[in-house]
């Protein structure tokens, strides 16, 4: 006998199941069985009552094995679109370096879908021990990066850090574990499982129709769930919590009628032109269809808008078309009022049903009408998502896995809510400092990784699990922090040779820490600031040759005391004095220095350095008793008291004075400067005798007489009556306080 294959669908108002083989990928039907719930066992998709939902699941298995005469234990489900949520997510993590492995990749992605768990948990506010905690039914990566730099793969690829961009898509448990429980009550394995919105799509809209922008609405009793295909692919999926039974709910309050009443009027409403029926208080009543139709046509016309609303929200614009399928599909008004809240023409909002299904066979007296697609459907998607859900153990915690894809054990930390960062080990924390503004690291130890044993083996995140397998994780261990001292960076002492007057002599740095006296076996902090500070060309020299070049000199010109170095020697880089070399620059390594004597600093020099200007004097000669004498018609340079020329030399502790003429022409010379010259010997001549007698060639003159260049004067005292008198006379020109 043909080996059949057993497909459920487990709706709101009843369950359908068929058995049926797939010739090439071609659906045939052999046999199908519906019923539906005494009670309201499911609501708006969700089992409320396990067992009453086990019991209809046992009685339809039990019909379809006496059909068929073969015994069934596993079957394809699917659960509602209503629950599904995806997420985008990322993750990341150092490589240190290393090449990036196909575990590493794995390892990756299973981190990014744990974030996006989290995330989405976090923002339901569900606990992860929570019925309500989400499953990972599956997951697309979007883009790889490398250092932060897109990438097309990361597998053996050599970097910093590595970096996932995926979406994940993900089921409540409850959802999941309540479809299980109401199997395994009726002593059946969940062995196919999808979404009731991508079975729909598999039967009615093949991958070469998506490009099209097309809306399916699954209208069932509880929920209308929504797929939007366009450009190839699924683009979203959504849901308005109303459908069928907010018709009926209207019945219930027009005509006082129990739900099971009031939905068997509902369906009633195209089949005869009048309806009889009796209200929860006896009475019975009369009333056509159409007047019952055009009291529930708000109501419809509200789950119109709804629908219409949803698909605009996921859509951004109208779509192309619109499929309806599910038994509220049938609704009255439905199409034309979707097709007029959408802006299509009518011809594009179309109920489809079993005939729009090309890949199916068999049955169609059982299974007919827009309700058939989605059996058909999870019948055609169960090929391409079998699971086989199973129980491990991790850290000796059961772990129950439902999952598309072969089950492996990544899968199974993820579902035990194992943090999968745990694996990876982490290198100790580096020394970063500062080497004469060069940035240097010591690197801390790498760690151990940790390691994942399956039934007390090694394994790995992509090994394939079955059931019954026990894992057990050790954590990685962490890398330990880097210690080292600045021999670590510096195993010698750097040396640098000079040449002065070609000897040679070697220098070492001085080495600073954070601006402190440091060693080669100074431990190093991390951001520390290490500084090499060679000694300066001036520093060398006076170090080596016990001189300063440039040496303060201490001279007072005027009462202030000017910047003045005595400089004894000029640096040179060549022996005959030729090419210059700044002194304060720090000295390199073969450095030729060559010291060239140079003159001591002068008058003038102090002069200059007081920013005050020496005005030269005109020669001036004039014979003063037979001797020549040489006057200057400005103030003289006076140092120590003592006149003093420009080109005098200095020595510490000297003080110049001078005062520049005020005016640029010069002053006379008098009589007066003659005798100022003469000073005290004139004052010694004039005891005992009367009369000062002043000549300027051979004529006689006053005291303010000016003289020439080359005059002939004469100055001498002759004896006269009254010479008292005359000595006071004379004694102020001769001070020079008279002028």
């Amino acid at each position: 006998m043909q080996d059949l294959r057993f497909a459920l669908d487990i709706g709101t108002r009843g369950v359908t199941g068929l058995l049926y083989s797939m010739e090439g990928e071609k659906c045939v039907v052999h046999y199908a069985e519906s019923e539906e719930h005494q009670d309201r066992a499911m609501q708006d998709g969700q089992i409320h009552d396990i067992q009453a939902v086990a019991n209809v699941i046992a009685r339809i298995k039990s019909k379809l094995e006496e059909e068929s005469s073969q015994e069934l234990y596993q079957v394809a489900v699917a659960a509602a679109g209503r629950a599904l949520k995806t997420i985008d997510a990322e993750a990341s993590f150092p490589l240190g370096g290393n090449t990036c492995s196909r575990e590493d990749v794995f390892n990756l992605q299973l981190l990014a879908v744990q974030t996006a768990k989290v995330a989405l948990m976090g923002e339901h506010q569900v606990a992860d021990s929570s019925p309500f905690s989400l499953h990972c039914v599956g997951y697309s990566v979007h883009t790889y990066y490398l250092d932060g730099e897109r990438i097309g793969s990361l597998v053996g690829q050599r970097g910093e850090e590595a970096r996932v961009s995926l979406i994940a898509t993900f089921l409540p448990r409850v959802v999941i574990d309540s479809l299980d429980s109401a199997l395994r009550g009726a002593n059946l394995l969940m062995h196919g499982l999808t979404l009731e919105p991508i079975a729909a799509l598999n039967a009615l809209i093949p991958k070469t129709m998506r490009k099209l922008n097309i809306a399916l609405v699954d209208i069932g009793a509880g929920t209308s769930d929504i797929a939007i295909t366009a450009d190839g692919t699924v683009q979203a999926y959504g849901m308005v919590p109303i459908a069928g039974d907010e018709i009926t709910e209207a019945l219930v309050d027009l005509y006082l009628l129990d739900f099971p009443e009031a939905e068997t009027l509902k369906r009633n409403l195209l089949l005869e032109s009048k309806q009889t029926f009796s209200d929860i208080l006896g009475v019975s009543k009369t009333v056509t269809s159409k007047k019952i139709l055009q009291q529930l046509k708000p109501s419809i016309e509200a789950l119109a808008q709804a629908i219409a609303d949803e698909v605009l929200r996921l859509n951004q614009k109208p779509p192309t078309a619109m499929m309806l399928i599910g038994g509220g599909a049938k609704t009255p008004y439905i199409e034309p009022l979707l097709a007029e809240k959408l802006g299509l023409s009518l011809d594009r909002v179309r109920v489809r049903d079993r005939e729009s299904i090309t890949m199916a066979s068999g049955c169609v007296e059982q299974l007919t009408g827009p309700e058939a697609v989605t059996p058909i459907g999870i019948a055609l998607a169960a090929a391409s998502s079998e699971i086989t859900p199973i129980t491990v153990a991790v850290d000796g915690h059961a772990t129950r896995l439902f999952a598309f894809h072969p089950l492996t054990v990544g899968d199974a930390l993820l579902e035990a809510g194992v943090d999968l960062a745990i694996l990876k080990s982490r290198p100790g924390s580096a020394i970063v400092v500062e080497l004469n503004g060069e940035v240097k690291a010591i690197t801390g130890t790498v760690g151990t990784p940790g390691k994942l044993l399956k039934n007390r083996q090694p394994t790995s995140l992509a090994e394939i699990l079955e059931a019954g397998d026990e894992l057990e994780v050790l954590p990685a261990t962490p890398g330990q922090g880097a210690t080292g001292t600045l021999a670590d960076l510096l195993p010698t002492v750097p040396q640098r040779r000079i040449w002065i007057d070609d000897e040679p002599y070697v220098f070492e740095p001085d080495i600073r820490i954070n601006g402190r006296s440091a060693s080669l076996q100074t431990k190093l902090a991390d951001r520390d600031r290490i500084e090499l500070n060679w000694p300066t060309v001036a520093e060398a020299i006076a170090a080596l040759r016990k001189m300063t070049l440039g040496e303060p000199l201490r001279v007072s010109v005027n009462g202030r005391t000017p910047d003045l170095r005595d400089s004894r020697y000029r640096i040179a880089t060549s022996q005959n004095g030729v090419g210059t070399l700044n002194e304060a620059e720090a000295i390199a390594d073969e450095l030729r220095i060559y010291l060239i004597e140079q003159p001591r600093l002068t008058v003038r020099d102090a002069l200059s350095a007081a920013n005050i200007t020496y005005v030269e004097s005109s020669p001036f000669q004039i014979t003063v008793n037979g001797k020549t004498e040489w006057f200057r018609r400005h103030t003289p340079i006076l140092v120590n008291g003592r006149e003093a020329a420009p080109s005098t030399p200095l020595a510490n502790g000297d003080s110049v004075n001078y005062t520049p003429p005020r005016e640029t022409s010069e002053r006379p010379i008098t009589i007066n400067d003659v005798i100022y010259r003469l000073g005290d010997q004139l004052r010694s001549q004039a005891l005992g005798k009367s009369r000062l007698v002043m000549k300027r060639n051979g004529e006689t003159v006053d005291f303010t007489s000016e003289l020439q260049h080359l005059d002939i004067v004469e100055v001498y005292w002759e004896e006269k009556p009254g010479q008292a008198e005359t000595m006071k006379e004379i004694e102020p020109w001769r001070s020079g306080t008279k002028k």
